[in-house]
Protein backbone atom coordinates (compact mmCIF):
# COMPACT_ATOMS: atom_id res chain seq x y z
CA UNK A 1 0.00 0.00 0.00
CA UNK A 2 1.28 3.48 -0.96
CA UNK A 3 2.11 5.74 2.12
CA UNK A 4 3.88 8.77 2.37
CA UNK A 5 4.99 10.71 5.43
CA UNK A 6 3.90 14.53 5.65
CA UNK A 7 3.95 16.39 8.98
CA UNK A 8 4.61 13.40 10.69
CA UNK A 9 1.51 11.56 9.70
CA UNK A 10 1.69 8.32 7.73
CA UNK A 11 -0.86 9.02 4.84
CA UNK A 12 -2.25 6.88 2.67
CA UNK A 13 -3.64 7.20 -1.18
CA UNK A 14 -4.29 4.83 -3.96
CA UNK A 15 -2.71 5.60 -7.38
CA UNK A 16 -4.20 4.73 -10.45
CA UNK A 17 -2.78 5.55 -14.00
CA UNK A 18 -3.79 4.12 -17.33
CA UNK A 19 -3.53 6.41 -19.16
CA UNK A 20 -1.22 5.77 -22.43
CA UNK A 21 2.37 5.65 -20.54
CA UNK A 22 4.01 7.65 -23.93
CA UNK A 23 1.11 10.25 -23.55
CA UNK A 24 2.26 13.34 -21.30
CA UNK A 25 -1.03 13.33 -18.67
CA UNK A 26 -1.63 15.39 -15.68
CA UNK A 27 -2.57 14.61 -11.79
CA UNK A 28 -5.70 14.85 -10.46
CA UNK A 29 -6.05 14.86 -6.39
CA UNK A 30 -8.99 13.85 -5.14
CA UNK A 31 -10.61 14.09 -1.50
CA UNK A 32 -13.41 12.80 0.67
CA UNK A 33 -16.70 14.15 2.27
CA UNK A 34 -16.11 14.55 6.39
CA UNK A 35 -16.20 11.27 7.48
CA UNK A 36 -15.10 9.21 4.23
CA UNK A 37 -11.80 7.54 2.83
CA UNK A 38 -10.05 7.48 -0.84
CA UNK A 39 -13.03 4.27 -1.26
CA UNK A 40 -15.73 6.79 -1.92
CA UNK A 41 -14.37 7.94 -5.24
CA UNK A 42 -14.01 4.17 -6.45
CA UNK A 43 -16.85 4.26 -9.30
CA UNK A 44 -15.35 7.37 -10.60
CA UNK A 45 -11.79 5.98 -11.02
CA UNK A 46 -12.40 3.93 -14.53
CA UNK A 47 -13.89 7.23 -16.31
CA UNK A 48 -10.58 9.64 -14.90
CA UNK A 49 -7.80 7.18 -14.78
CA UNK A 50 -8.06 6.18 -18.59
CA UNK A 51 -6.50 10.17 -18.93
CA UNK A 52 -5.35 11.19 -15.98
CA UNK A 53 -3.13 10.10 -13.07
CA UNK A 54 -5.88 9.81 -10.25
CA UNK A 55 -4.75 9.90 -6.47
CA UNK A 56 -7.03 9.11 -3.84
CA UNK A 57 -5.66 10.54 -0.63
CA UNK A 58 -6.93 9.59 3.34
CA UNK A 59 -6.49 12.97 5.33
CA UNK A 60 -4.61 12.45 8.69
CA UNK A 61 -7.11 10.66 10.98
CA UNK A 62 -9.30 9.17 7.95
CA UNK A 63 -9.16 5.50 6.31
CA UNK A 64 -6.00 3.75 6.44
CA UNK A 65 -4.17 6.93 7.10
CA UNK A 66 -2.13 7.46 10.26
CA UNK A 67 -4.45 8.63 13.84
CA UNK A 68 -3.70 11.63 15.63
CA UNK A 69 -3.79 11.37 19.04
CA UNK A 70 -6.63 12.08 21.91
CA UNK A 71 -6.22 15.39 22.09
CA UNK A 72 -5.49 16.88 19.01
CA UNK A 73 -7.72 19.10 17.43
CA UNK A 74 -8.20 19.36 13.76
CA UNK A 75 -7.68 22.80 11.84
CA UNK A 76 -7.50 23.83 8.35
CA UNK A 77 -4.01 25.10 8.13
CA UNK A 78 -2.50 21.58 9.20
CA UNK A 79 -4.65 20.09 6.44
CA UNK A 80 -3.69 22.54 3.68
CA UNK A 81 0.19 22.31 4.82
CA UNK A 82 -0.82 18.16 4.44
CA UNK A 83 -1.92 18.64 0.75
CA UNK A 84 1.01 20.62 -0.16
CA UNK A 85 3.28 18.40 1.62
CA UNK A 86 1.72 15.01 0.00
CA UNK A 87 2.75 16.84 -3.66
CA UNK A 88 6.09 18.01 -2.70
CA UNK A 89 6.64 14.13 -1.41
CA UNK A 90 5.40 13.09 -4.62
CA UNK A 91 7.29 15.81 -7.01
CA UNK A 92 3.88 17.09 -7.93
CA UNK A 93 3.62 20.49 -8.93
CA UNK A 94 0.64 21.37 -10.14
CA UNK A 95 -3.01 19.19 -10.15
CA UNK A 96 -6.84 19.04 -10.68
CA UNK A 97 -8.50 18.98 -7.53
CA UNK A 98 -11.50 17.50 -7.28
CA UNK A 99 -13.52 17.86 -3.56
CA UNK A 100 -16.56 16.45 -2.05
CA UNK A 101 -18.84 18.56 0.52
CA UNK A 102 -15.71 18.94 2.90
CA UNK A 103 -12.73 17.84 0.05
CA UNK A 104 -14.31 20.65 -2.04
CA UNK A 105 -13.88 23.17 1.13
CA UNK A 106 -10.79 22.41 1.67
CA UNK A 107 -9.99 22.10 -2.22
CA UNK A 108 -11.34 25.94 -2.72
CA UNK A 109 -9.22 26.93 0.55
CA UNK A 110 -6.01 25.40 -0.87
CA UNK A 111 -6.84 27.02 -4.33
CA UNK A 112 -7.05 30.38 -2.59
CA UNK A 113 -4.45 30.20 -0.82
CA UNK A 114 -2.23 27.78 -2.80
CA UNK A 115 -2.14 28.80 -6.31
CA UNK A 116 0.74 27.52 -7.71
CA UNK A 117 -0.92 24.05 -7.00
CA UNK A 118 -4.42 24.17 -8.48
CA UNK A 119 -4.10 23.82 -12.56
CA UNK A 120 -8.00 23.47 -11.84
CA UNK A 121 -10.64 22.59 -9.26
CA UNK A 122 -13.88 20.75 -9.26
CA UNK A 123 -16.20 21.11 -6.25
CA UNK A 124 -19.04 18.61 -5.94
CA UNK A 125 -22.19 19.30 -3.38
CA UNK A 126 -19.89 21.83 -1.38
CA UNK A 127 -21.02 24.22 0.89
CA UNK A 128 -18.91 27.19 2.45
CA UNK A 129 -19.73 27.16 6.32
CA UNK A 130 -22.21 24.19 8.35
CA UNK A 131 -25.07 24.60 8.52
CA UNK A 132 -28.04 24.43 11.64
CA UNK A 133 -29.09 21.34 9.37
CA UNK A 134 -26.22 19.59 9.53
CA UNK A 135 -25.41 19.83 12.61
CA UNK A 136 -28.51 18.33 13.60
CA UNK A 137 -27.16 15.59 11.31
CA UNK A 138 -23.96 14.80 13.79
CA UNK A 139 -26.37 14.35 16.99
CA UNK A 140 -27.85 11.27 17.58
CA UNK A 141 -30.79 10.98 19.77
CA UNK A 142 -30.24 11.00 23.64
CA UNK A 143 -26.91 13.21 23.08
CA UNK A 144 -26.68 16.88 22.95
CA UNK A 145 -24.28 17.11 19.88
CA UNK A 146 -22.31 15.27 17.22
CA UNK A 147 -18.97 14.89 19.79
CA UNK A 148 -21.10 14.20 22.70
CA UNK A 149 -22.80 11.19 21.11
CA UNK A 150 -19.94 9.68 18.76
CA UNK A 151 -17.28 9.60 21.92
CA UNK A 152 -20.23 7.90 23.82
CA UNK A 153 -21.37 5.08 20.87
CA UNK A 154 -17.94 4.80 18.75
CA UNK A 155 -17.75 5.38 15.44
CA UNK A 156 -19.56 1.76 14.55
CA UNK A 157 -22.20 2.47 16.30
CA UNK A 158 -22.47 6.09 15.65
CA UNK A 159 -22.54 5.15 12.00
CA UNK A 160 -25.04 2.36 11.55
CA UNK A 161 -27.37 4.50 13.48
CA UNK A 162 -27.07 7.39 11.06
CA UNK A 163 -27.79 5.00 8.68
CA UNK A 164 -31.02 3.31 10.74
CA UNK A 165 -31.99 6.95 10.85
CA UNK A 166 -31.52 7.83 7.36
CA UNK A 167 -32.19 5.11 5.52
CA UNK A 168 -36.28 4.67 4.75
CA UNK A 169 -37.89 0.72 5.64
CA UNK A 170 -38.94 0.68 2.17
CA UNK A 171 -35.52 0.87 0.83
CA UNK A 172 -34.56 -1.86 -2.09
CA UNK A 173 -31.22 -3.86 -0.45
CA UNK A 174 -29.13 -2.65 -2.62
CA UNK A 175 -29.77 0.51 -1.37
CA UNK A 176 -29.44 -0.55 1.80
CA UNK A 177 -26.20 -2.21 1.07
CA UNK A 178 -24.90 0.96 -0.40
CA UNK A 179 -25.50 2.88 3.07
CA UNK A 180 -23.89 -0.07 5.19
CA UNK A 181 -20.88 0.28 3.21
CA UNK A 182 -20.52 3.85 3.77
CA UNK A 183 -21.45 3.32 7.27
CA UNK A 184 -18.39 0.83 7.75
CA UNK A 185 -16.12 3.00 5.80
CA UNK A 186 -17.31 5.37 8.53
CA UNK A 187 -16.32 3.35 11.27
CA UNK A 188 -12.84 3.20 10.26
CA UNK A 189 -12.47 6.33 11.83
CA UNK A 190 -11.72 6.60 15.26
CA UNK A 191 -14.80 8.19 17.63
CA UNK A 192 -12.28 11.09 19.20
CA UNK A 193 -10.81 11.75 15.41
CA UNK A 194 -14.82 12.32 14.10
CA UNK A 195 -15.56 14.26 17.07
CA UNK A 196 -12.60 16.59 16.68
CA UNK A 197 -13.36 17.15 12.65
CA UNK A 198 -16.91 18.12 13.77
CA UNK A 199 -15.60 20.48 16.05
CA UNK A 200 -13.49 22.34 13.50
CA UNK A 201 -15.79 22.10 10.72
CA UNK A 202 -18.69 23.87 13.51
CA UNK A 203 -16.13 26.67 14.32
CA UNK A 204 -18.03 29.82 13.65
CA UNK A 205 -15.18 31.16 11.72
CA UNK A 206 -15.00 28.02 9.39
CA UNK A 207 -16.26 29.70 6.53
CA UNK A 208 -14.54 29.46 3.13
CA UNK A 209 -17.28 32.34 1.80
CA UNK A 210 -14.15 35.14 2.17
CA UNK A 211 -11.55 33.15 0.13
CA UNK A 212 -13.57 32.48 -2.80
CA UNK A 213 -12.96 35.59 -4.46
CA UNK A 214 -8.94 34.78 -4.61
CA UNK A 215 -9.68 31.09 -6.20
CA UNK A 216 -7.77 32.10 -9.44
CA UNK A 217 -8.42 28.08 -10.74
CA UNK A 218 -10.92 27.54 -13.31
CA UNK A 219 -13.87 25.76 -10.91
CA UNK A 220 -16.39 23.53 -11.99
CA UNK A 221 -19.36 23.24 -9.33
CA UNK A 222 -21.35 20.24 -9.59
CA UNK A 223 -24.82 21.40 -7.48
CA UNK A 224 -27.16 19.35 -5.84
CA UNK A 225 -30.92 21.08 -6.42
CA UNK A 226 -32.10 19.69 -2.89
CA UNK A 227 -29.17 19.30 -0.77
CA UNK A 228 -29.56 20.37 2.81
CA UNK A 229 -26.13 21.03 3.58
CA UNK A 230 -25.61 23.79 0.74
CA UNK A 231 -28.61 25.67 -1.24
CA UNK A 232 -29.17 26.65 -4.31
CA UNK A 233 -28.95 30.33 -3.18
CA UNK A 234 -25.18 29.59 -1.76
CA UNK A 235 -24.19 28.00 -5.22
CA UNK A 236 -25.28 30.81 -6.91
CA UNK A 237 -23.55 33.10 -4.44
CA UNK A 238 -20.09 31.01 -5.20
CA UNK A 239 -20.76 30.41 -9.09
CA UNK A 240 -20.77 34.77 -8.93
CA UNK A 241 -18.08 34.88 -6.75
CA UNK A 242 -15.36 32.56 -7.69
CA UNK A 243 -13.76 34.70 -10.71
CA UNK A 244 -13.66 31.46 -13.55
CA UNK A 245 -16.61 29.48 -12.33
CA UNK A 246 -19.06 27.33 -14.18
CA UNK A 247 -21.72 25.38 -13.15
CA UNK A 248 -23.78 21.76 -13.76
CA UNK A 249 -27.07 21.30 -11.83
CA UNK A 250 -28.50 17.91 -10.53
CA UNK A 251 -31.42 18.43 -10.73
CA UNK A 252 -34.05 16.71 -7.79
CA UNK A 253 -30.80 15.77 -6.38
CA UNK A 254 -29.40 15.54 -2.25
CA UNK A 255 -26.66 15.75 -1.11
CA UNK A 256 -24.86 12.87 -2.04
CA UNK A 257 -24.55 12.94 -6.25
CA UNK A 258 -20.67 12.21 -5.74
CA UNK A 259 -22.26 8.57 -4.30
CA UNK A 260 -25.54 8.30 -6.05
CA UNK A 261 -24.36 9.84 -9.67
CA UNK A 262 -20.83 9.23 -9.68
CA UNK A 263 -20.37 8.23 -13.26
CA UNK A 264 -21.54 11.35 -13.85
CA UNK A 265 -19.99 13.48 -11.60
CA UNK A 266 -16.79 11.66 -13.46
CA UNK A 267 -17.89 12.61 -16.97
CA UNK A 268 -18.51 16.27 -16.19
CA UNK A 269 -15.39 16.19 -13.95
CA UNK A 270 -13.17 15.15 -16.69
CA UNK A 271 -14.83 17.21 -19.41
CA UNK A 272 -14.07 20.38 -17.32
CA UNK A 273 -10.39 18.88 -16.74
CA UNK A 274 -9.91 18.46 -20.82
CA UNK A 275 -9.95 22.07 -20.81
CA UNK A 276 -7.82 22.81 -18.49
CA UNK A 277 -5.09 20.25 -18.93
CA UNK A 278 -1.53 20.96 -19.77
Amino acid sequence: MPNVNVNGFDLYYADDDFADPWKPHDAVLMQHFVFGNHTQFRPWVPTLARELRVLRLDRRGSGLSAKPGLDYQYNLDDLLSDFAGFLDALGIERVHYIGDSLGGVLGAAFAATHPERVKSLVLCATPCWIKPPTRALFAREGYADGPTAVTAMGSWIYAVAGVLHARPAEATVEAQLRALYRAEQTAMTPAHVIASLMRMVTQPDFNITPLLPKVQAPTLLLSPSKSIHTTPDEQTMMLQTIPNCRQVLFEDANHGIAFDEPERCAEEALGFIRKHSA
